[in-house]
């Protein structure tokens, strides 16, 4: 998949820049194999215990696995067929868009 933005670029939604820092935080917590495996739960709890506000547990989650799942997706693909990644910046459309 490829983000393709037309015009300006958007600002980053403010505070989700946090949230992307969580997600490259826990991507440290990932199980080593043969490919890349998925954040385990417990990390982002404990994160979520710390850092998030609880009224947006729900949301910091979900956006965890969806960044998780692209994130997989793209590493679990052979170099020569991935999509070309656009430095996007992130937005509260683009957000929506991804997370519905």
């Amino acid at each position: 998949m490829t983000l393709s933005l037309a015009g300006e670029r958007p600002n980053v939604w403010p505070g989700f820049d946090q949230w992307l820092e969580a997600f490259w935080c826990l991507s440290t917590e990932r199980q080593a194999a043969m490919s890349a495996g998925p954040i385990p739960e417990s990390a982002i709890l404990w994160w979520a215990d710390r850092f998030v506000a609880d009224h947006e547990f729900d949301v910091f989650r979900r956006s965890i696995r969806e960044m998780d799942a692209a994130f997989l997706d793209y590493m679990n693909t052979p170099e020569d067929q991935r999509s070309v990644v656009l430095d996007t910046p992130l937005s509260p459309g683009l957000l929506r868009s991804k997370l519905g």
